[in-house]
């Protein structure tokens, strides 16, 4: 039976060979059909396997090494961006109570200064912020905790925490957001990280003195869109499909000079494609970039 299923190509398997001491040894044992003067023969080739057993044990020795190694370098990396992330939001927190005055009042100089402090600190903040994209990423895929969020409560919420950025580098800002609720299921906090990162980029990658809009639009009842549009370097086509991958890194001389580890889209994307959405890019060099973002709209309640 076995003889009658195998055609032109070797069949391989392994098995036990019975030494005449009684003891099996495993060995690799490879048959194909050849054919001689119109007759059909079997040419079988038997060889121990023990050597490649070792082989393939000592590979999945080294690999669940290499696991447990990578799985402590991620928590160390997680414990170092907690233990980073803690004086940042204290002293933001002190500078902003500050530049509001609730201290006391600011001379011009003071709050200069004051401003110049929070925008280096925010700075801080990013690279903090790629360093715990970059433990989440190597982790696996974030986990989503999805409810009904007012998607334009985000977008509003990521706009305020943009402005004083675009201030310090006398960006102009432009929103227009649909009136009314835009209700998708999602996990705020997740969407939050892919506003952040789209609105923060816009400012990043922008020359002094450009301006980034932002709007958002419901088509119908159910597609919402996102558009962050700036006016920076721009994305060559023929790398446009490359920014949403991990640690690429476009190869303009301004956006390598930009803090990051080139990981920020590919989670971007990620978290997009979790809650069921879609991004891409329209872009040209000199020009700047248009990044849209589509996500479904929960029924309206009747």
């Amino acid at each position: 039976l076995f003889t009658k299923n195998i055609n032109d190509r070797p069949v391989t398997f392994k098995t036990a060979y019975v030494c005449k001491n009684g003891e099996a040894k495993p060995v690799e044992v490879s048959c194909r059909a050849i054919y001689c003067h119109s007759k059909k023969f079997f040419l079988t080739v038997a060889r121990g396997a023990t050597e490649q057993q070792k082989r393939e044990t000592g590979v999945e020795k080294a690999y669940a090494e290499m696991q447990t190694l990578e799985q402590m370098r991620s928590q160390y990396l997680a414990g170092i961006v907690h233990d980073l992330k803690t004086p940042l939001t204290a002293v933001k927190g002190f500078v902003d109570m500050m530049l509001s005055e609730k201290a006391g009042p600011l001379t011009a100089k003071q709050e200069k200064f004051l401003r110049s402090c929070s925008g280096a600190i925010s700075r801080e903040a990013e690279l903090v912020e790629c360093l715990e994209n970059y433990s989440r990423a190597k982790a696996g895929k974030p986990a989503i905790n999805k409810g009904e969020v007012d998607i334009s409560d985000v977008l509003r919420k990521s706009l305020a925490w943009l402005e004083p950025l675009a201030e310090l580098k006398n960006i102009i800002m432009e929103t227009e957001i649909e009136d009314g609720p835009m209700i998708i299921q999602g996990d705020a906090h997740q969407l939050s990280r892919v506003f952040n990162n789209l609105f923060s980029n816009a400012v990043k990658y922008n020359q002094p003195g450009g301006s980034v809009k932002i709007e958002a639009r419901a088509y119908g009842l159910e597609k919402v869109c996102i558009s962050v549009k700036d006016t920076g370097i721009g994305i060559p086509s023929e790398e446009q499909g490359k920014v949403f991958e991990r640690y690429y890194r476009a190869e303009s001389s301004h956006s390598s000079k930009a803090p990051g580890m080139g990981i920020g889209l590919a989670v971007v994307r990620e978290i997009i494609q979790l809650h069921g959405g879609e991004i891409f890019v329209d872009s040209e060099p000199g020009r700047g970039s248009i990044f849209y973002t589509i996500f479904k709209l929960l029924p309206l309640p009747k």
